[in-house]
């Protein structure tokens, strides 16, 4: 009983909201969302699925938008990449500048750099599921979360 009044002592209940600075808080998905939020992006980390096919590529994200399924549930099931069909497809951090492509470099056996830049072209809002073609396949990517620098997005608002 002593355990259980020191524990409700010390247990404290934060604030729903914490300010920043300027005393408000920003939800940067709507700041990532809008033009002038992408610009100041400097990596998403991105999962795929890797179909031999389009119409299985298109039927599939037909599933996954009517929420049938996981992302990452229908990648262990059906991605044809085996080394991310076990992490649901994970690929991980892919930086945005990277013009060259020597930046994920790494990455190119995986998920190709013109798959990359197709799809950081066409989404960045953490979520998001598009289609996108290699010379691997067509890709399902998801958009799983992004880094931006936050200095320069503070100006944004």
């Amino acid at each position: 009983e002593e355990s259980k009044q020191q524990t409700e002592e010390f247990t404290l209940t934060p604030p729903s909201k914490y300010p920043t600075n300027r005393g408000t808080t920003v939800d940067s998905r709507q700041i990532i969302a809008t033009g002038a939020g992408r610009l100041h992006l400097t990596a998403v980390r991105l999962a795929h699925i890797l179909f031999a096919s389009e119409d299985l590529a298109e039927s599939s994200l037909h599933e996954l938008r009517k929420a049938s399924l996981s992302f990452e549930e229908l990648a262990k099931q059906i991605s044809l990449c085996s080394d991310t069909r076990e992490k649901g497809g994970s690929i991980g951090w892919v930086t945005i500048d990277d013009q060259d492509g020597t930046k994920n470099e790494h990455l190119d056996l995986l998920f190709p750099n013109q798959a990359r830049v197709q799809a950081i072209h066409i989404t960045t809002k953490p979520g998001d599921i598009v289609l996108v073609q290699s010379h691997r396949g067509y890709h399902l990517v998801q958009v799983q979360d992004v880094m931006a620098d936050v200095k320069k997005m503070s100006y944004l608002k």
